[in-house]
């Protein structure tokens, strides 16, 4: 059986089948083996009719002068045929939908405006910044960090009034005194230590010197605390034998 009797008997099954399944509009049971057979059949008439089309078609494209082709024709065409041929840049094809894309820049670009940063700027090393700027801090006095090549205006939020600081009491300043005093005393007490361990011949120079700077602290601690009207014993150590 050729190729083209096989096509006309798909056709007049398929006919046959397809009045069936109309008869059969209320037994969607009885229905569905027609419809499945019905399918397969078209699969197949679609198959062998794109078989024997392709098979009876051949084309030839004539190309003179210097024309260049770069488009690949697939099927029939019935017209003239339309490249359009890019130069540089990017080709993206056809048929595609590109929703958005950044500046693609080749060469020098002139910038009229500069960026908007609204935020913080975090950087690994220095932020050189080429421009004007104005940095507005309403919260504290935070200074501006980084290389900046023209003028910089920082305008700082309302100050906060500065806490105030209440005057310690003669009695308070008499108690901060006295610990400062046992401090000195405790650290002239070691440095005496060192010196009986080297040898007062023998004592490194930082303990001597260190002897003589707690002395001389210890009797200016001594004396404030008089003047403050406190009482102060001497002890044994205050100054050198």
């Amino acid at each position: 059986m050729s190729e083209n009797q096989r096509i006309a008997r798909l056709q007049t099954e398929i006919a046959g089948l397809k009045k069936a399944i109309a008869l059969l509009a209320t037994m969607p049971d009885a229905r569905f083996p027609l419809e499945e057979e019905l399918a397969t059949k078209e699969r197949e008439l679609a198959a062998l009719t794109d078989a024997a089309g392709s098979a009876g078609r051949t084309h030839s494209q004539q190309i003179g002068e210097h024309a260049q082709v770069g488009t690949a024709i697939a099927g029939d065409v019935h017209g003239d045929v339309s490249s359009v041929q890019q130069s540089g840049g990017v080709n993206f094809g056809s048929g595609n939908t590109i929703e958005q894309i950044g500046d693609i820049v080749a060469g020098d670009k002139t910038v009229n405006e500069g960026p908007k940063v609204y935020g913080n700027i975090t950087s690994g090393r220095d932020v050189n910044i080429a421009t004007n700027q104005t940095i507005n801090n309403a919260v504290d006095n935070t200074g501006a960090q980084g290389v900046f090549h023209a003028p910089v205006t920082i305008n700082y939020g309302s100050s906060q009034p500065a806490a105030s600081v209440r005057e310690l009491t003669v009695d308070e300043q008499i108690a901060q005194q006295q610990q400062r005093l046992m401090a000195l005393r405790g650290q002239l007490a070691d440095l005496l230590l060192q010196e009986a361990k080297f040898g007062s011949a023998y004592a490194p120079s930082y303990v001597t010197s260190g002897m003589r700077e707690a002395r001389a602290n210890i009797q200016r601690t001594k004396q404030t605390l008089r003047d403050l009207g406190a009482t102060v014993n001497d002890h044994p150590d205050d100054t050198s034998r």
